[in-house]
């Protein structure tokens, strides 16, 4: 390309157009070029640390700050182990600021084999790195969680333990909202799938999985 330009031809603005095309060429310059790209497609969606901003995370932000939005939308998809019924269907978990809830069957009482229940957030062509989650309580009383642990997995088979609780009371109430940090040694991995799975008796001694709310917060960026 240098060989077939005349001196006689050039011009300034010829001149600044071969430069931009000398520097975009550098290997060091396709590297800071795809290492923007990464950066840019990368989002981090913190946790204030106020308690007015527990369902403010990655869930509200993909559905325009609401996360109801998100699921009907189809930009998430949330499922669960069982559902008492229609009523209380797992997206009734994505419904900050209401008295509706998501609640599973006493599996362990009726089937007698228990921490079965979860309830799982798939972020579809999204991955996420959780850095904290909040949990809201069973807007009615007792029968909340109290044994539990978060789990990642990016094929739905395969589950990596995130966060785990045992006998924590911190939910243990009506309407009681709480954010849980995930262990720095834990979240070193983006996840297609989140969940929450009860690995114990709730606070009424069944195996009943309610949630009034749930949120995520951490880094979101777009599947490869």
């Amino acid at each position: 390309f240098l060989d077939c330009i005349k001196i006689s031809n050039m011009t300034s603005n010829l001149w600044q157009n071969v430069k931009h095309f000398i520097s975009i060429a550098r290997p060091e310059s396709r590297e800071n070029e795809a290492s923007n790209v990464k950066q840019h497609k990368e989002e981090k969606v913190s946790f204030s640390g106020s308690q007015d901003d527990r369902f403010k995370g990655i869930i509200s932000r993909l559905g325009n700050g609401n996360a109801k939005s998100a699921y009907e939308n189809k930009i998430i998809d949330i499922t669960a182990a069982s559902c008492h019924n229609d009523s209380f269907h797992p997206s009734k978990a994505l419904e900050d600021g209401n008295n509706d809830y998501y609640h599973s069957l006493n599996t362990g009482h009726y089937r007698n084999e228990g921490h079965t229940e979860w309830l799982c957030v798939d972020f579809k062509e999204r991955r996420v790195k959780p850095s904290h989650y909040s949990i809201q309580s069973f807007p009615w009383g007792s029968g909340n969680l109290q044994n539990w642990v978060l789990e990642g997995s990016n094929d739905g088979e395969s589950w990596k333990d995130l966060d785990t609780q045992n006998g924590n009371k911190s939910l243990a109430g009506s309407n009681i909202s709480n954010t849980f940090e995930v262990p720095n040694g834990q979240n070193n991995q983006f996840y297609r799938y989140l969940r929450i799975r009860q690995t114990g008796v709730n606070t009424k001694n069944d195996y009943r999985l309610i949630i009034a709310s749930l949120e995520y917060f951490g880094l979101i960026k777009e599947a490869c």
